[in-house]
């Protein structure tokens, strides 16, 4: 990995992703996409095996009423556990006053 070159993808995608995310093996305190299942929104966005995830858009509280757009932020995985980093992507559910997408940025890297 040392030796690769790499640079940052970002995509949008409809939830459900369906994608498997993992802590890295490879390098300590990231976040690994280890399967991408095939003809699911993550593949339809470009997401691939091997990426990393960086950051994702994330909700900042419900709304207040539903007139009021819901404010998203940038969550940055840097440093975060596991369980921060499945939280602010669950934000993004209508489940959770989200608007059912979701902005991901990954680092991509080249051997």
């Amino acid at each position: 990995w040392e030796d690769g070159q790499c640079s940052l993808a970002c995509v949008e995608a409809s939830l459900p992703l369906g994608m498997i995310i993992e802590e890295s093996e490879k390098i300590d305190g990231k976040f690994e996409i280890v399967e991408v299942l095939e003809g699911s929104n993550a593949e339809k966005a470009g997401v691939r095996v091997g990426d990393m995830f960086r950051a994702c858009s994330a909700q900042r509280g419900p709304p207040p009423n539903a007139n009021v757009a819901p404010k998203k932020a940038l969550f940055d995985a840097e440093g975060m556990n596991f369980e921060a980093c499945m939280n602010a992507l669950g934000t993004n559910s209508p489940a959770n006053g989200g608007t059912g997408r979701v902005a991901l940025i990954f680092e991509r890297r080249y051997q």
